[in-house]
């Protein structure tokens, strides 16, 4: 179903910060063959984790999260896995989202008709209901993300 599930997401996150931490231990012994092995095969299961990660959270904002109550709890453990990762998952992936998020935006007021001076009210007025709409998708995030502050500035 989930593809991070598979794998226990709360020890996943510990062991890859585990390991990470060992990594740094031998910086100095990258002419070791060995070491140089271990780390490339440390970087692929990372890279794993990430695509893993990735795929789970395409199906955020595409409905399936009302019919699937055990998603939003699942995603917001795989936030713990990111975490683990490299920073620059954690921003990807808040990118892609909302990105996403905003292409519907995009597709509605992208003619030149809504997109005048005058009809920002309606702009406004969608963006703050999208972001309430979605309010429960928003909380699966850690605050230390600081992805729900967009959602506080409409309120």
């Amino acid at each position: 179903m989930y593809k991070v599930r598979e794998t226990k997401t709360k020890a996943e996150q510990s062991e890859t910060m585990a390991v990470s931490q060992l990594c740094s231990h031998f910086d100095g012994y990258r002419d070791n063959p060995k070491i140089t092995k271990l780390r490339d095969k440390f970087k692929n299961i990372k890279q794993i984790l990430k695509s893993h990660v990735y795929s789970d959270f395409s199906s955020l904002g595409t409905g399936k999260e009302t019919e699937d109550s055990s998603l939003l709890q699942h995603l917001t453990d795989a936030c713990l896995v990111v975490d683990a990762l490299e920073p620059s998952v954690r921003e990807e992936l808040v990118k892609n989202f909302c990105d996403r998020e905003l292409i519907s935006y995009q597709q509605i007021f992208e003619g030149a008709e809504l997109a005048k001076l005058d009809k920002t009210e309606r702009r406004y007025a969608w963006v703050k209901r999208r972001l309430r709409t979605n309010e429960e998708i928003w909380k699966i995030f850690p605050s230390s993300w600081h992805v729900d502050v967009t959602s506080k500035i409409f309120e």
